[in-house]
């Protein structure tokens, strides 16, 4: 057994004891030149005659620059969106109501044959198609297109 008491046992670690920061003794001003690089304003003292008035020549030239530009750009969209008064009614009716006309297809025998051909990937049913097609009459319709167009 051990008969050690709670007096005989000692820490694991030693606490540290902090010691006081060692102060640095002050720094005395050096003698300030008689000339010195920073300028002080006088607080009294007011801005020149010739601040003011740049100031306000620019800033009438700014508001005039700004005018000239708004004017210019409203007076485009007010040409680009002329809208009569009259079609801004809604019971407004348009002078001349003009219904569509259907216009018939015309069907071409020709190209209705073009259209049939035989599905089948066998080199014989390939050349009876082909032996089939004629394509002089598109050839001649062909010429009496150019001679339309170019006259």
């Amino acid at each position: 057994m051990n008969n050690q008491t709670p007096d005989d046992q000692k820490p694991l670690t030693q606490p540290v004891i902090a010691t006081p920061p060692v102060s640095v003794p002050p720094v005395p001003p050096e003698s300030v030149p008689a000339y010195s690089s920073v300028v002080i304003p006088d607080p009294v003292k007011k801005l020149p005659i010739w601040f003011y008035i740049l100031f306000v020549v620019v800033a009438v030239t700014f508001f005039f620059i700004t005018f000239i530009l708004a004017k210019t750009i409203i007076d485009k969209q007010k040409q680009s969106n002329a809208i009569p008064i009259s079609t801004l009614s809604p019971t407004a009716q348009p002078a001349k109501v003009v219904t569509p006309t259907r216009v018939p297809t015309p069907i071409d025998q020709y190209l209705n044959e073009l259209e049939i051909t035989n599905n089948s990937d066998d080199i014989a049913s390939i050349e009876s198609d082909l032996e089939k097609t004629n394509i002089s009459k598109l050839k001649g319709d062909l010429d009496k297109f150019d001679a339309e167009v170019n006259p």
